[in-house]
């Protein structure tokens, strides 16, 4: 396949289950992918090195880890609310530093950790299952002003 010069591209309120890992790698200068209302039950995708904003919201997913955002350094917003993760490690962020806007609500989280998110501005947490949180939870969210 030859490269295509799409920046912006939505699969939205579609029956996804399985998007292939190779399935946009053809899309080299892609920085907007909306996915949101499907049925994904994770997401890994490899080559996307130029994109900036990523809805996952209404899926199915249960799991967040580094290796899912590993293809996306300069990823500034991220949508995975109204899923079902439940565990945020401080450490799923870890090769995306520049999020700042991170949409987490509407999940069954019941322990996070995002010390490693310093440009994070927004952050929504409610109607989870949070029940305790921990002095290292949010350590470096200097530019956090919305909780």
């Amino acid at each position: 396949f030859y490269p295509l010069n799409i920046s912006s591209l939505s699969l939205s309120y579609n029956q996804l289950e399985i998007v292939e890992i190779d399935a946009f790698s053809n899309l080299i200068n892609l920085k907007i992918l909306y996915l949101f209302h499907n049925n994904l039950k994770f997401f890994y995708i490899n080559q996307l090195p130029k994109l900036e904003a990523l809805r996952l919201d209404e899926n199915l997913i249960e799991l967040v880890d580094s290796k899912m955002l590993s293809s996306m350094p300069i990823l500034k917003i991220l949508y995975l609310n109204t899923n079902k993760i439940m565990n945020v490690s401080k450490n799923v962020f870890l090769l995306t530093p520049l999020i700042e806007e991170l949409r987490l609500e509407k999940n069954n989280l019941n322990n996070i950790g995002l010390n490693n998110l310093k440009y994070l501005r927004d952050l929504h947490l409610g109607l989870n299952k949070l029940n305790s949180l921990r002095n290292e939870s949010f350590v470096n969210l200097i530019h956090l002003n919305k909780l």
